[in-house]
């Protein structure tokens, strides 16, 4: 598996996952891959989801790069702010 491939399958496991957290296990990477628009406000997650999100992002990254912890969350952030669903319990 070269790099593109690996990193395309990363982020597949970090799409799913976080659908998954989020309680939309019928939502999958594939159904969002392709699309143009902001999909990822289409649904939504809680501020506790995303955490959990993150944490489980963070495992994945550091099996899969072997990165230090401090790369991964800094990469899972990131994630969450380009990717993440938006909030559906978020207070200012």
């Amino acid at each position: 598996m070269n790099k593109y491939e690996k990193d395309k399958w990363v982020a597949k496991q970090l799409i799913d996952e976080m659908f998954l957290i989020a309680g939309h296990p019928d939502i999958t990477y594939e159904d969002v891959i392709d699309r143009k628009d902001a999909w990822y406000q289409q649904w939504t997650m809680t501020v506790k989801q995303n955490e959990q999100w993150k944490q489980a992002g963070i495992k994945i990254l550091q099996r899969e790069y072997r990165w230090p912890k401090y790369k991964a969350a800094k990469e899972m952030d990131m994630m969450s702010l380009c990717y993440g669903l938006k909030f559906s319990d978020y207070e200012i």
